[in-house]
């Protein structure tokens, strides 16, 4: 063990003799160059490289553009035609592969861009000149269109606006005509906003005031239609179509009474429809003069109606006008239009009044 501790320490004493004969290095401090320059370099470096981008054109084996300006052709521009300006050809210096192989040719700061090429578009400087062409829209894609509308263009610079006035009458027909296309497409309410219009324009047609007054009651508002009516016998007490029309509504509604008022004016020209229903009307009601007078000037209108003369007969033996009766009797068997069982009605009071005549020459 004691040698082994000698040699140990033989061995540390080397050790510090060798680490006492190394001598200290004293080294000087490395200069750093300013951090502006190393900016100022980059920027000065990407300028370059960007500058070498854009002036380069497109790889390509061989481009040739020639610069063709076409002289633009008077084509016509519809006003209302959207139009896109057209792109302009510029002239460019042919390339050559091997210009644009040496071009391409990689720099010493060539590893410091990105792998994938750079798509930049060239920027061109047009001359004078070319600002000063003229670009022709493209309107040639669809010419049949634009001569269309050429012509649409030109037929309304020839047209001329007239304002045309209607008279009363024409607008009241127009308003009949819409009012009878909604009747038969069973438009109820158009027909009645037609007609109400009609009868705005002309209050003196009887046929549209009617037409009205037949809707309202069909649509059972019977107050408006009777209020109409009776606001056109107003303005024409002398109507008879009016005054029939009424009487008309009031016996659907079983107003007998009511239905002989309007028809007690007896009406110069009254129709035979006017007359009949007034005499009925007041045989009805048992208005004997009322119904004479009626058959009077029913047998007047149509001497070849068997029925007027069997109604005059009538009322005449109610009047105790027993000669006059007695012709009238005679003058329905004379004359078609009564029934069988009205002739044997005719044939029994002929015989009556044979009786009664003759007992009254007796006495």
């Amino acid at each position: 063990m004691s040698e082994v501790n000698q040699a140990l320490s033989q061995l540390a004493k080397r050790r510090q003799s060798s680490l006492q004969d190394i001598k200290q290095v004293i080294g000087t401090d490395i200069k750093q160059k300013p951090r502006w320059i190393w900016a100022v370099g980059g920027f000065l470096f990407s300028l370059a490289v960007g500058s070498w981008a854009v002036s380069t054109p497109p790889q390509s084996t061989h481009v040739e553009e020639i610069s063709t300006v076409a002289t633009p052709k008077p084509t016509l521009i519809s006003p209302t035609q959207h139009t896109t300006a057209a792109d302009v050809t510029v002239y460019k210096h042919p390339v050559s592969s091997r210009t644009l192989a040496s071009r391409m040719e990689p720099t010493g700061a060539s590893n410091m861009l990105p792998a994938t090429p750079l798509s930049v578009e060239p920027v061109v400087t047009p001359s004078p000149a070319q600002h000063q062409l003229p670009v022709t829209p493209k309107v040639d894609q669809q010419p049949n269109a634009l001569k269309k509308r050429v012509s649409q263009v030109a037929k309304l610079d020839n047209m001329s606006v007239k304002q045309v006035s209607m008279t009363p009458e024409q607008l009241a027909f127009k308003a009949k005509e819409r009012a009878e296309k909604a009747l038969d497409s069973n438009d109820y309410d158009e027909a009645i906003m037609a007609y109400q219009n009609a009868l705005r324009y002309t209050p003196d047609d009887e046929n549209i005031r009617k037409n009205l007054a037949a809707l309202y009651y069909g649509k059972e508002e019977l107050r408006r239609a009777y209020q109409l009516l009776q606001e056109g016998i107003q303005r024409n007490p002398r109507s008879p179509d009016l005054r029939l029309a009424l009487a008309q509504l009031l016996v659907q509604e079983k107003q007998i009474t009511a239905a002989v008022t309007p028809l007690k004016p007896m009406l110069q020209q009254a129709s035979v429809e006017y007359l009949s229903f007034r005499a009925a009307l007041a045989t009805k009601n048992h208005l004997n003069r009322m119904a004479l007078e009626s058959y009077q000037q029913l047998v007047i209108l149509q001497p070849n109606n068997a029925r007027w003369w069997l109604g005059l007969g009538i009322q005449q033996e109610r009047a105790n006008q027993v000669e006059l009766a007695k012709n009238a009797y005679e003058q329905a068997l004379t004359h078609v239009g009564i029934s069988s069982s009205s002739i044997a009605f005719v044939q029994e009071r002929l015989q009556v009044l044979e009786t009664v005549s003759g007992s009254m020459h007796a006495n």
